[in-house]
């Protein structure tokens, strides 16, 4: 693997642990919502990630990636923080 390409697994890594992290804020019809992964594929990789991180399958970093950068998975996303946005405490 060369530089660029390990750079890029690195900062797909950060992302990781960075949704794993945002996921902790949904309510759990909020985790519902969102299809293109769950709380123990997150929990899983994000231990992995944080105390393992040099036998971390690349391939299951780049799976998650394709996943969350999907249109629908997009889409669900954006659903999700219009809702949030249009019925959070204190409008």
């Amino acid at each position: 693997m060369d530089t660029k390409d390990e750079h890029l697994i690195d900062l797909l890594a950060m992302y990781c642990l960075q949704i794993d992290e945002l996921m902790k804020y949904l309510t759990p019809s909020g985790k519902e919502q969102i299809t293109f992964t769950n709380d123990v594929i997150m929990k899983d990789l994000r231990n992995q990630l944080a105390h393992n991180y040099d036998s971390v399958k690349k391939e299951m970093l780049i799976a998650l990636a394709l996943k969350v950068s999907n249109k629908n998975s997009i889409l669900e996303i954006d659903k999700r923080i219009k809702y949030c946005m249009e019925n959070r405490q204190g409008n």
